[in-house]
């Protein structure tokens, strides 16, 4: 998903300073069953899911025929993830005015959610839909919102297979991601931060950076 997002970004040539991912972790009740969420501010409309995102082993999926460099693979990833990780999961997204939910139910069956195939909706409205408080919007992407220049995307797994339990281990999953091989290069350049029950843990997720030995600071040339 980080990379999904990263590649979003990436297609309309947004600098690493202006891309923000925002993961949101929120922990079951009695009621209610633990969600993991990837938010990004770019969005995709209805032709992008159905010419792009519903194809399978793709290797010119995530390039969305764009001359740009991308982390994605064979366009398969994300929603595996998505189909066999949780009990149900989908996305809400925006772009052009326009909101669309497609995803994956208990069966793995997938499609849109019904009345919310390529629907036109007033920002507020889909912002309220997709859950997103406007005080998680850097100002500068919320006027960007306001003036329809970019959208959004939610990407959202319900009951998360491999937990056990109500409450999910998030300082355990974002210290595999931080360290993970594929998320090293994304966090480093991109705004990463990490949300729990409504509570910012972080607006820089990254590794940490390991310093030199003293003597071997600089570039060594043989």
């Amino acid at each position: 998903w980080l990379k999904n997002s990263v590649d979003a970004y990436r297609r309309v040539g947004a600098p690493d300073k202006d891309q923000y991912i925002i993961f949101r972790f929120t922990d079951g009740t009695q009621s209610t069953a633990p969600v993991i969420e990837c938010v990004d501010f770019v969005g995709m409309d209805y032709i992008d899911i159905e010419k792009a995102f519903k194809w399978w082993g793709d290797p010119d999926a995530a390039k969305r025929g764009k001359k740009v460099r991308v982390y994605g693979g064979h366009g398969n990833g994300g929603k595996f993830y998505m189909r066999q990780m949780f009990q149900q999961s989908y996305f809400v997204t925006y772009k052009g005015g326009k909101i669309n939910i497609f995803g994956f139910n208990e069966n793995r069956k997938y499609g849109f959610a019904e009345d919310y195939k390529d629907r036109k909706t007033p920002l507020a409205e889909a912002l309220k839909v997709a859950g997103i408080n406007n005080s998680l919007i850097p100002n500068a992407v919320l006027r960007q919102l306001e003036h329809g220049e970019t959208g959004f995307t939610v990407v959202r797994g319900v009951r998360p297979k491999k937990i056990v339990g109500r409450n999910l281990p998030v300082f355990r999953i974002c210290d595999r991601l931080k360290y993970h091989p594929q998320a090293r290069s994304p966090l480093k350049f991109s705004n990463v931060s990490v949300i729990h029950n409504d509570k910012i843990m972080t607006n820089s997720l990254r590794m940490e950076e390991i310093e030199s030995m003293e003597g071997f600071e600089g570039p060594y040339l043989f």
